[in-house]
């Protein structure tokens, strides 16, 4: 990620502007990805990611799979938590994203990586 395109931008409530500085934005490799603790095991139903405003959206969000897990693991090999879903893109610029699975799955750990 560049300096300024840090983590903490993840969850932060900004979304939808020009500014690429209030956005997160990893490598742009495949198998980049990044973990969201929600603090304790919940059920999710869907998870919406919104992609940047600009012209480097559809650049940068594609490909990208959608897993929830109940331990953190910080290796990149999620494959075995349930994936929630996939969005294969490329997005637009200011894209909502819902990836959502057949079911509800349960668990403490958000995963996105770029396939």
């Amino acid at each position: 990620a560049k300096p300024d395109q840090v983590k903490e931008n993840l969850i932060d409530g900004i979304y939808g502007y020009n500014d690429s500085k209030e956005c997160y934005c990893s490598d742009q490799v495949t198998g980049a990805w990044f973990v969201v603790d929600l603090g304790e095991t919940r059920w999710v139903n869907g998870v919406r990611i919104t992609a940047m405003n600009n012209s480097w959206a559809g650049q940068y969000f594609s490909n990208v799979e959608v897993r929830i897990g109940g331990s953190l693991v910080t290796t990149g090999d999620f494959s075995p938590y349930t994936l929630l879903g996939q969005f294969t893109g490329p997005a637009t610029p200011g894209q909502e994203v819902l990836v959502q699975p057949v079911v509800p799955a349960e668990g403490r750990f958000i995963y996105v990586q770029r396939t």
